[in-house]
């Protein structure tokens, strides 16, 4: 077995634009790169919630899908891979297993260009650049999570709370009770450890099943809105439209129309 062998299927960099997929890999792997934009993505039966600069990828194992959360991103680099090498990476825990978040954005898009760079050509100083490229780029996004603290205990704890009565009013004051700070300095808190204010955490939430009601049921928009907690219809498509860039009727007929 040749573990430096890899081939690049396809490579590309877009503007506000993300898309929305659901797959198990088997025949190819991928690597995401997105920059200031927010996505949902799962893998397996973990969620995650991504907000500003994040790489994830796409490997053979469990299923793995993500959707934009809002916010598209002012870049998206994506891939798709097959080849030795990434087993390779994958079990010396160079290829990541879940998305990791992304501190000096500039640096990783020198490799992220490198690899577009060299994407044409058969010959095999490209392959090899090629893989020097992607190998540059995995070390270089392994060299930033040293300098990166994970979220505190207590927001992982917040969010739990959060989820478990998301489509209900919000106590937060209660929450800034449970963790001993006053509630002002909850909000700054959890903001400064995720990225985003902890109402638009909840509001994401609840959008992100507002998307998924619409497409796998015939409830009324109406219904839709009360069962996500939203009282005020008109004010849910309002909200919605900001949050996925479109009307919740628009949303429905772009999926399936």
């Amino acid at each position: 077995m040749d573990a430096s062998a890899l081939q690049v299927l396809f490579a590309g960099r877009l503007r506000r634009h993300l898309g929305t997929k659901q797959q198990a890999y088997t025949e190819h792997w991928a690597l995401h790169f997105i920059i200031d934009g927010r996505a949902t993505v799962r893998i397996g039966a973990q969620t995650h919630h991504l907000s500003g600069d994040w790489v994830w990828t796409g490997y053979p194992g469990p299923a793995i899908g993500f959707e934009p959360a809002g916010k598209l991103p002012r870049l998206h680099y994506r891939a798709a891979l097959h080849g030795d090498a990434l087993k390779h990476w994958l079990d010396e825990g160079l290829w990541p297993r879940a998305p990791l978040p992304v501190s000096d954005v500039s640096a990783l898009q020198h490799h992220g260009d490198a690899l577009l760079a060299h994407l044409h050509g058969d010959e095999a100083l490209d392959t090899r650049l090629r893989r020097n490229a992607l190998e540059g780029f995995l070390l270089e996004l392994h060299r930033q999570q040293r300098h990166h603290a994970p979220p505190p205990s207590w927001v992982l704890d917040c969010q739990r709370q959060l989820e478990r009565s998301w489509n209900r009013e919000p106590d937060y004051a209660q929450l800034a009770k449970r963790y001993q700070m006053p509630l002002h300095t909850l909000r700054r808190n959890f903001k400064r450890a995720t990225g985003i204010a902890i109402h638009t955490w909840l509001l994401q939430r609840r959008h992100r099943e507002a998307q998924s009601r619409l497409l796998d049921s015939d409830d009324s928009l109406a219904a839709i809105a009360e069962q996500c907690g939203f009282k005020d219809p008109g004010f849910f498509s309002r909200q919605f439209k900001a949050f996925a860039g479109m009307s919740p009727s628009a949303f429905r007929r772009a999926r399936y129309g």
